[in-house]
């Protein structure tokens, strides 16, 4: 079945928002019906961070399409954000399974491991939408807004709005609500001061890795953290990280209600500092 009158991707836009606006576009009442079109199947859970059967979209496009598998799995998925972190092997069956199925996607990624928390609702941009309107005629869900521990707008520098919209995971119940039909509160919350500075470049590292193709192996990536940690004077001799140094550095380079807001159980990296996410460090420095 082909998809009739696609609406073209926008920059930094995920495969659940471009499904949104189409079912809009074709005043569709299920969204199963844009499930089947997009997806070929009308029974598979929305996965909204990291998608799969992304081989038949791109087979149920109009001929005239530009768009590749690889293509929209690098520009329009949370892949690139993940993928400097994972062994090459698994990286490629994680590319795999997003093109054709959706098992076991989190787990690859090596999200569902991973203590840091993960956003619940869709996220906004109240001055992103704004400017998306002047300049394309609607709002979307930006990607980079969906990223765990992104919490400001790193363009516009405000705070992220949640939206009523729930994050899919691969539920069975599929649902595709458009951004234009979901924000409605355009207020703007400034970042507070005491965090301004970290949290904006929290969000800039993470655009940097979305807008990076990275091909390094996982354990060179582990030696120059291992390099970077020593020349701080948190590696022993031996090789061994100073568990209890890096934590109170890192205690006292963010404050415990910046930890909180990022989702890092504070108690919890008392006891094994190992745990803390490595995205603190800028990805250039590597």
């Amino acid at each position: 079945m082909k998809i009739s009158h696609f609406p073209d991707f926008l920059p930094d836009e995920t495969v659940y928002s471009v499904a949104g606006r189409y079912m809009d576009r074709m005043q569709f009442r299920s969204p199963s019906t844009v499930s089947q079109h997009f997806f070929g199947t009308s029974s598979t859970g929305m996965i909204t961070d990291l998608p799969s059967h992304l081989d038949h979209l791109v087979k149920a496009l109009p001929s005239y399409h530009k768009y590749t598998s690889d293509m929209i799995i690098d520009q329009n998925t949370l892949f690139p954000f993940y993928v400097p972190f994972l062994p090459a092997g698994r990286a490629t069956v994680l590319r795999q399974r997003m093109r054709s199925n959706d098992a076991f996607v989190h787990t690859i990624a090596g999200v569902t491991k991973s203590k840091a928390s993960r956003i619940d609702w869709l996220r906004y941009c109240p001055a992103c939408v704004y400017r998306d309107r002047i300049t394309y005629g609607e709002c979307y869900w930006h990607r980079l807004h969906q990223i765990p521990g992104v919490l400001v707008c790193p363009v516009h520098e405000i705070m992220l709005e949640d939206s009523f919209v729930k994050m899919l995971r691969g539920q069975s119940d599929i649902e595709f609500r458009s951004a234009e039909c979901s924000v409605s509160d355009m207020q703007q919350r400034k970042i507070p001061t005491r965090s301004h500075t970290l949290l904006v470049q929290i969000a800039n590292n993470a655009k940097w890795l979305l807008e990076q193709k990275i091909s390094l192996e996982q354990n060179y990536i582990q030696q120059r953290y291992l390099k970077l940690l020593a020349y701080h004077g948190f590696v022993t001799a031996t090789g061994k990280v100073r568990y209890s140094r890096l934590k109170s550095a890192i205690l006292d380079y963010y404050s415990p209600d910046l930890l909180e807001d990022l989702g890092c159980n504070i108690r919890e990296l008392a006891k094994d500092p190992s745990s803390f996410a490595p995205s603190i460090i800028h990805p250039v420095s590597l």
